[in-house]
């Protein structure tokens, strides 16, 4: 398999409690040049990263039992 295959299949992933926008941003910035499946972050950020990538890479998220779930 080669490199860029692989990447295809990874979800970039930040989900720590007391993430920053200007993380996520980043985070997708990464997601939409590196090519990889998705972005996954915490719920409170989902429609603020869909409005950024345009519908350019997917964002996944989970609901999470130490309370990242909960909006900043």
């Amino acid at each position: 398999m080669k490199r860029e295959e692989i990447i295809r299949t990874i979800d970039h992933t930040l989900l720590k409690q007391g993430a920053t926008w200007e993380q996520i941003r980043d985070l997708c910035i990464e997601g939409m040049e590196s090519g990889v499946a998705s972005v996954c972050i915490p719920p409170s950020f989902v429609k603020q990263a869909a409005e950024f990538v345009e519908g350019k890479l997917p964002i996944c998220t989970v609901g999470c039992a130490i309370g990242a779930h909960v909006g900043p």
